[in-house]
């Protein structure tokens, strides 16, 4: 059997051992020669995306005030019925989803075509999260389309990785879509507040296009590193909104604040 490891993988191992920090593995690796010894694996987008979640994150969890609002259903079965319930546990579902994405692995794909997909699909699960709590506060198609999100220096990110040479692909978008997207490209806040600094608009026109078959990482300028982290933070700021607007849902059905995070 080879005594080779993947570095990233006897990582996990031990944080999950509770061995705390990278300097503690660090320092395992120094006091230890003999034991083991590292091969650094060709280069995978699929695991760098995962690295990323992995020093940030701890895996899927549920939204805020989702064990509360099963606390008081559990003291008041009657306070929620079915049909309003199912709505809510299909947010959940695609939020813990969404929370849990580490990336796609693909075989015979570019490094950088791989992270663009991967970057860019991680929107795509984000915002799904967010068009599921649209349905379970009963917000319309309409009101939904006009909601936005402001966000100055993720705004200002996106324009200067992913669209500092336009964005061709906007021709795929419905006409709507594509003057809010141009008027963001802009980013003129005296003629086009608030859509210049709606990173609402990115979100939906990646989920439009990945949707559709159009994306791609080339035509969308999603391949360099820095345009993948600048979609994957797109992504964790549409998974904080929807999070957001479902506690609100939450204290509409009587459940209070929970600050946990848990997979219930």
């Amino acid at each position: 059997m080879s005594n080779y490891v993947d570095e990233f993988e006897c990582y996990r191992v031990l944080r999950s051992l509770g061995i705390g920090t990278q300097q503690d593995w660090s320092r395992w690796r120094r006091i230890n020669p003999s034991r083991i010894r590292l091969k650094r694996l060709p280069r995978d987008p699929a695991r760098e995306y995962r690295n990323r979640q992995f020093w940030n994150e701890h895996g899927a969890r549920s939204p805020r005030g989702w064990s509360a609002f099963h606390h008081a259903r559990k003291q008041a079965p009657g306070l929620t019925g079915h049909d309003a319930l199912a709505p809510l546990a299909r947010f959940v579902s695609r939020f813990q989803a969404a929370s849990g994405y580490l990336g796609m692995a693909f075989a015979g794909l570019t490094p950088s075509v791989a992270r663009g997909y991967s970057a860019a699909f991680g929107v795509v699960a984000a915002y799904s999260a967010l068009e599921a709590c649209w349905v379970a506060e009963g917000t319309t198609k309409s009101q939904a389309a006009r909601e936005g999100l402001i966000n100055l220096p993720l705004a200002q990110r996106l324009r200067s990785t992913m669209f500092r040479a336009g964005f061709p692909l906007s021709e795929h978008l419905n006409a709507p879509l594509r003057e809010r997207l141009q008027r963001f490209l802009r980013g003129d806040d005296e003629q086009h507040w608030p859509d210049s600094q709606d990173v609402l608009t990115v979100a939906r026109a990646i989920r439009h296009l990945s949707a559709h078959g159009v994306f791609t990482p080339s035509g969308g300028g999603v391949v360099t590193a820095a345009s993948a982290r600048v979609l994957q933070d797109l992504a964790d700021a549409v998974l904080q909104h929807a999070e957001e607007k479902f506690m609100s849902v939450l204290h509409r059905h009587g459940a209070g604040d929970d600050d946990q995070d848990d997979d219930e």
